[in-house]
C-alpha cells in the first residue's frame, strides 16, 4: 500500500539489478539507491539523481601516462544522503579516530530535544549550540576531556521529526540525572538523556545522516531534509579529540564525488585526490568514466587506503 503523496517502492532495474553481486551491493542498498534517485528527481534535483544512479555501478578507469597500466575504482556520487557514501564516510571517520576509539572507558551519550513537525537548518544549528553550551559548563568541561558527536534525525508520522545527538565521550563519569538536569536548563525542558558505556564506538560514526525509507518516499519530507542539511555540520570532534584531525566539513559530501563526470569523458588527474599509479608511482593518470555495462574484468580494482586517504590495490 502506498500512502497518497508518497513514491512507490522501486524495483531494481537494468544494469544495477544485474550487477548486485558483482558490486557487493545488497538488495536493500540497491533499493535505497533507487529510492534516493527517484526522490531527487521528484524534488527537481536532477544532477543529484544522475550521480546517485551511477553510484557504485559506474567505474572510474585510470591509465598511467608513464607506464601505461590501467586501474579502476567504483564511481561514488558523494551525496550526503546516499546510503553507500554515508557508510564510506562513517568508515573513513572511524579510521581517522581509531586511536582515540581504542582508549578505555569511553562513554556513549544521547541527548534529545522534543519532536517537531518540520526540520530546518536552524534546528540543527540550535542543537549544536545547546550541546556546546552544555559541555562548556564548568562541571562538564572539567569531566569531559574530548570526544566526537554526530547528529541524527528520524521521522515518525505520529510525532514528526526527532533530532538528537550521539556523543562519544572520553572523560570522568557524570551521573545521568546531573546531565539531564543541565540539559533541561539548556533546552528549556528536554527530558530524554541516556548515557552508558560505549561498547561499540564505531556505531556513533554510523548515525550520520541515514534517512528513513518513509522520508525517501515522500517528496515533501525529502525536500525538507535536503534543505535542512545543506551547509549543516552534522559531525564534529571536540576537546582533545580535535587535535590535527579533519573535522567533518559543513556540507561535506564524502570527498569522492567525481566532478569531471558532468563535464568531460576524459581528464588528466595529475595526482588529484591522492591518485597515483600503484605500479610506478606516477601522478600523471588519465581518467575515464565507464558505464555499468562496460567489461572491466581485466582491470585491477582500487580501494581507499587504511588511513582513509589515497588509493591502493584491492587484494
Amino acid at each position: 500500500m502506498v500512502i497518497p503523496g508518497e513514491i512507490a517502492p522501486p524495483r531494481a532495474r537494468g544494469a544495477r539489478a544485474g550487477l548486485e553481486s558483482r558490486l557487493h551491493l545488497s538488495l536493500r542498498q540497491t533499493t535505497r539507491h533507487r529510492l534516493l534517485e527517484v526522490a531527487c528527481r521528484a524534488c527537481g534535483l536532477y544532477e543529484h539523481a544522475d550521480r546517485v544512479e551511477r553510484c557504485g555501478t559506474w567505474h572510474v578507469v585510470y591509465e598511467c601516462v608513464d607506464c601505461g597500466r590501467k586501474v579502476r575504482r567504483y564511481f561514488r556520487c558523494g551525496d550526503r544522503l546516499c546510503p553507500e557514501c554515508a557508510r564510506a564516510r562513517a568508515d573513513r571517520l572511524f579510521r581517522e579516530y581509531a586511536a582515540e576509539c581504542a582508549r578505555p572507558g569511553l562513554k556513549h551519550l544521547v541527548l534529545t530535544v522534543p519532536s517537531t513537525r518540520h526540520i530546518t537548518r536552524q534546528a540543527y544549528a540550535k542543537l549544536r549550540q545547546q550541546f556546546t553550551r552544555l559541555r562548556h559548563r564548568k562541571r562538564f568541561a572539567a569531566a569531559w576531556r574530548g570526544g566526537f558527536y554526530s547528529i541524527e534525525a528520524t521521522y515518525s508520522p505520529r510525532y514528526g521529526w526527532h533530532i538528537h545527538i550521539h556523543v562519544l565521550l572520553e572523560g570522568d563519569y557524570v551521573p545521568q540525572a546531573e546531565i539531564a538536569a543541565a540539559w533541561r536548563e539548556e533546552t528549556g525542558g528536554a527530558e530524554v538523556v541516556w548515557i552508558g558505556a560505549a561498547r561499540n564506538p564505531r556505531q556513533v560514526f554510523k548515525y550520520i545522516l541515514k534517512p528513513d525509507d518513509a522520508v525517501l518516499r515522500n517528496p515533501r519530507l525529502f525536500g525538507e531534509l535536503v534543505e535542512a542539511v545543506k551547509g549543516s555540520r552534522l559531525a564534529q570532534p571536540f576537546g582533545t579529540w580535535s587535535g590535527n584531525h579533519r573535522a567533518e566539513d559543513a556540507g561535506d559530501d564524502g570527498g569522492d564525488y567525481d566532478e569531471g563526470l558532468r563535464h568531460a569523458d576524459e581528464r588528466l588527474c595529475s595526482g588529484a585526490g591522492g591518485m597515483v599509479c600503484p605500479y610506478c608511482g606516477s601522478k600523471r593518470m588519465w581518467s575515464e568514466y565507464w558505464p555499468a555495462e562496460a567489461d572491466v574484468s581485466g582491470i585491477p580494482l582500487l580501494r581507499r587506503g587504511d588511513n582513509g586517504t589515497g588509493w591502493i590495490l584491492d587484494g
